[in-house]
């Protein structure tokens, strides 16, 4: 087995747990997924090579001022009082309110798009694509 999840017999590939072993569904699917693209590149090309997706994004318009959140901290997590922790499996972090998550959202994005700044990346829209790699 290689990493573009082909077997020693040419045209045979495998995944999901007779490559993993006993996994989560979800990796069994993610693997699935990857090795049906590597299966569809083997029949178009006659080829076989790892791909690797590297995602896309959209930028979406801000319905807010950015900047309102230069100087913004990260709030607090509420937890619960320690008195009240005793004898009992509750959670200790109660979790923020909508208003708060919503605020804390904002000023987490104005920091990634800080970061294409001094990245110097452009903030615009990139689509899904894939890369090859050869094994």
């Amino acid at each position: 087995m290689n990493e573009a999840l082909c077997t020693s017999r040419p045209g045979v590939f495998a995944a999901g747990d007779a490559v993993l072993g006993p996994a989560t569904v979800v990796q069994a699917v993610a693997q699935g997924n990857a090795v049906a693209r590597a299966v569809d590149h083997h029949l178009r090309t006659g080829e076989t090579e790892k791909l690797v997706t590297l995602p896309g994004y959209e930028v979406i318009e801000q319905l807010f001022d950015l900047e309102d959140y230069a100087n913004a901290h990260r709030p607090e997590m509420p937890e619960l009082p320690v008195e009240e922790r005793r004898g009992n499996f509750r959670e200790v972090e109660t979790g923020m309110d909508e208003g708060a998550i919503q605020e804390e959202c904002k000023r987490c994005l104005r920091c990634d798009l800080e970061w294409l700044e001094m990245m110097g990346l452009v903030y615009e829209a990139v689509p899904e694509r894939e890369a090859v790699e050869v094994c």
